[in-house]
């Protein structure tokens, strides 16, 4: 059986973002009202950014100690699919 959660509705659409063996779901639309949202899993510090010219976000990590920025593992789903696979995923709302 499926895990499932009710923190969103099931089809509601996240960024999920993959670090290492740690997970984290960001709600698609707090970047596109927010403009930019920061997070940090597994020691990294994460910007999801809103691109209003392809209308969808972008993650980035920064990468070592200087202010350096690269494209992090991220990808869009459905929430009820990213939990499937990821139960233990954190989520920032």
């Amino acid at each position: 059986m499926l895990a499932t959660s009710d923190r969103f509705p099931d089809k509601d659409v996240v960024i999920g973002v993959r670090v290492g063996e740690k997970r984290l779901a960001i709600h698609k639309d707090l970047v596109r009202t927010a403009g930019t949202v920061r997070a940090e899993i597994a020691g990294t510090q994460l910007e999801a950014r809103w691109d209003d010219k392809l209308d969808t976000a972008r993650v980035l990590q920064r990468v070592g100690g200087v202010d350096r920025w690269e494209p992090a593992d991220f990808l869009d789903s459905m929430w009820f699919a990213w939990y499937a696979f990821y139960p233990n995923t954190q989520v920032r709302q």
